[in-house]
């Protein structure tokens, strides 16, 4: 278990990564899409994740818990193609002009 006292954004602006600070007081740096929530509410309240602050007790954790919620599954992905094979030159066997000798 571990609380996450700093969000860390990347270049483009966007929250990639955390780190978290263990109960043993070390602290470690981790993407976001490896952290889980160990809390888990039958219902929430938008307006309790909005009032609560990074200082309050779970601020944090409500911070990351809606920036996941507004993650979309299915990113737009460039998937890089690989170009078409280059084509072999022909070759006739039929027509072979060395010879073998038995």
């Amino acid at each position: 278990m571990a609380v996450i006292p700093e969000l860390i954004t990347s270049r483009d602006g966007k929250i990639r990564s955390v780190i978290l600070r263990t109960s043993t007081g070390r602290e470690l740096q981790r993407p976001l899409n490896r952290i889980v929530p160990l809390e888990i509410r039958s219902t929430v309240n938008d307006d309790e994740e909005a009032d609560a602050t990074p200082t309050s007790k779970g601020g944090m954790l409500s911070k990351v818990r809606r920036i996941l919620k507004k993650k979309p599954f299915h990113e737009s992905v460039e998937v890089r193609k690989q170009p078409p094979r280059a084509a072999k030159k022909p070759r006739n066997y039929g027509t072979t002009t060395t010879s073998f000798i038995i």
